[in-house]
Order: C-alpha cells, then structure tokens, then sequence
C-alpha cells in the first residue's frame, strides 16, 4: 500500500484552495498538484495575453436605416478630417464610403 500524502502536500493544497479526497496517496497528490498548476500557469497566460475577438453585432432594440447609417458614416468622416486631417487626399465622401462600409459590415 502506498503512503498517504504529506501534511505538506496536503496544506500545498489547502493553500491552492484545491479539494482534497479521503485517503489521498503522496503519488496522487503529486500528480494533482501537478496539474492544478499546469491548469492555473495556462489561466495566467491567457490573461496576460488574452485573443479578442469581434463577435456579432448586437441590436440595441431599434434598427439603423441606410439614411441613418450614410449621414453617421459622413459625420465620421468630417470629424476624422478636423482632427486629423486628410492625408490621403480623400475626399469627404470617400472617407464616408469606408466607414459607410463599417457601419454596416459590407
């Protein structure tokens, strides 16, 4: 029969706040622990670097015309100029064009 863990183990796990079966080996709790960590340092990591990404746009209970969404897009596109600038030589409804296509995901 194997050796029950360690009161070191054991209080390693209660630190961990993992659970901790009845009649626990010292090869068993090595093993959880083990993984616990292997599963806490991959938690860690992607939240240090966590993946973003868009989902669906959601409706915020009333619909956008096409009206509504060309003047948004022109207004966009003057204020883009007045803070900015136009570097590309655009002109205004070029710049609506692009963020027209935004706004509507087309």
């Amino acid at each position: 029969m194997e050796e029950l863990a360690t009161d070191k183990q054991i209080n390693y796990m209660k630190a961990l706040k993992m659970t901790i079966p009845n009649q626990l080996t010292k090869r068993e709790a090595r093993v959880l622990i083990d993984e616990f960590k292997k599963q806490d340092s991959q938690v860690r990591s992607d939240m240090q670097n966590p993946v973003v990404r868009p989902g669906e746009p959601k409706s915020n209970g009333f619909h956008l015309t096409p009206e509504s969404c060309r003047v948004e897009a022109l207004k966009i596109a003057i204020e883009t100029v007045k803070a900015f600038g136009n570097k590309k030589e655009q002109s205004l409804m070029e710049l609506a064009d692009v963020y027209h296509k935004y706004i509507t995901q087309n």
